[in-house]
């Protein structure tokens, strides 16, 4: 009975799985691996764009890259359709990134274009998309995952920036997902694990103003002295004096004394016994003092938005690639209101990737050691040659 409810329930969930991709939606899928995507995806023709080709990469497997050291290039492919993001549970962008090693400072990213917002040929680093995602990385600066939306026709940055742990050296494909809900939630993947739990749109990106302000001050308040004072009644003693230095009066003018060369003689100084330096009075509660208390007050500028992930629809997806060196390789783009999906497609597709760079590491690496080995060997000869001369 037990093995019988076991694949009882492997074919309900079996069941689901197929349900659910049959009802997923896949707006855009490339791989490069069609001569014909330059035809799809327009190039635009903003100044000093780099040069775009599509190389094999992963065997019979091609990708997306420029060739151009320290060149920007933008393409742009529109949808079949426009996506009515308020008719979906999910959004989701995905692709993977093979960057250069030893990479100096180079970028790829990904952005969603509003419907009729984003013209192909004039797209240029400046121009608003509605999502805009892809990681970033430079020598000087920690590989980060640059992640923005525009709302209300400003940029809406996150409050904190998003880390990635890839290494500088050793080339290495990395998956990237972004995933938002329509609860106005969104999560961040690093090769299918996450780099940001599900969290608010709304805490943290600033979308919105404060909804709760400090109250200003009156004009009329005066808090110059404090809460505390000065003691008015606190005096010094009857034996302090403000003079640091006295006359000495037991100092005798000198019988030799010159009035006419040296002028008047003038007793000498001493340090005053009864100077207290710094002297201070003691600080009491100013009886005056009134403490303003700030309340917050209701920020008139805040308006409540429950749709911050609704932000279509969109019409187009762009890429931005490129930097110093030239040559990261960007693949296996998927657009979907489907987690489900993109996960299937990412193990499908990102497992096959990381056998592959794991072979030509274990090749290579064979390698280096043949090359050890033989090296190791002349070494031995040369040294008995050397022993018998």
């Amino acid at each position: 009975n037990m093995r019988k409810l076991t694949a009882q329930t492997f074919v309900a969930f079996a069941a689901l799985a197929i349900v659910h991709t049959c009802q997923a939606e896949i707006f855009l899928e490339e791989h490069f691996n069609d001569p014909s995507w330059f035809d799809q995806w327009k190039q635009s023709e903003h100044k000093d764009q780099g040069q775009l080709v599509t190389p094999n990469i992963h065997g019979e497997a091609r990708g997306l890259m420029p060739v151009e050291d320290g060149k920007l290039s933008i393409v742009t492919k529109k949808l079949e359709r426009p996506i009515i993001s308020r008719d979906r549970s999910q959004l989701v962008l995905q692709f993977t990134a093979l960057f250069p090693e030893h990479a100096t400072c180079v970028e790829a990213v990904f952005k969603i274009g509003k419907d009729g917002a984003v013209d192909p040929e004039n797209v240029n680093p400046k121009t608003p998309f509605a999502i805009t995602f892809g990681p970033r990385m430079c020598r000087e600066v920690v590989g980060q995952l640059k992640l923005q939306f525009s709302y209300k026709n400003r940029t809406v940055t996150r409050n904190e920036r998003i880390p990635l742990d890839i290494p500088f050296s050793g080339a290495k494909t990395h998956l990237y997902t972004l995933i938002i809900h329509s609860d106005d939630t969104y999560e961040v993947l690093f090769d299918n694990q996450q780099a940001v739990f599900r969290q608010s749109l709304g805490s943290d990106f600033n979308f919105l103003p404060p909804q709760t302000l400090e109250r200003p001050k009156p004009e009329w308040w005066d808090e110059r002295h404090g809460e505390f004072i000065d003691d008015p009644e606190d005096k010094p003693g009857p034996e302090w004096t403000e003079e640091e230095e006295i006359l000495d009066k037991t100092a005798v003018k000198p019988e030799d004394w010159d009035t006419e060369a040296n002028g008047e003689w003038v007793a000498p100084k001493l340090k005053n016994p009864k100077w207290i330096k710094n002297w201070k009075p003691k600080r009491i509660k100013n009886p005056d003092f009134l403490e303003f208390r700030s309340l917050p007050v209701e920020n008139p500028e805040y308006v409540f938005d429950d749709k911050l992930h609704d932000l279509g629809p969109y019409n187009s997806l762009s890429i931005q690639v490129g930097g110093t060196p030239a040559g990261i390789v960007l693949d296996n783009v998927l657009l979907t209101d489907s987690r489900t999906e993109a996960k299937m497609k990412s193990t499908e597709v990102y497992s096959r990737i990381k056998h592959l760079e794991h072979e030509k590491v274990t090749q290579d690496a064979h390698a280096s050691s043949l090359v050890f080995e033989e090296l190791q060997k002349e070494k031995e000869v040369r040294s008995a040659e050397y022993i018998n001369l």
